[in-house]
């Protein structure tokens, strides 16, 4: 599992469509879980960074198609 915090979430991703980080932990893992069907290799350390926005994207998603149910 890659590891995102809610700082990064918030300050390099300036997310704000979840509230708090104990919300953030559950879409996370779920966007670490989709995240990891797709890629074939961990990503390399230049690569990271673009890995941790794109869980941040998805970890948005999941957590609004959630609120909407």
């Amino acid at each position: 599992m890659i590891m995102v915090d809610y700082v990064f979430y918030k300050k390099e991703y300036c997310g704000m469509a979840i509230p708090d980080k104990k919300s953030f932990k559950q879409p996370l893992i779920k966007a670490n879980s989709y995240l990891h069907q797709y890629m074939y290799r961990e990503p390399d350390e230049p690569d990271m960074e673009v890995v941790k926005l794109c869980l941040c994207e998805v970890a948005e998603l999941i957590y609004q198609d959630d609120a909407m149910r």
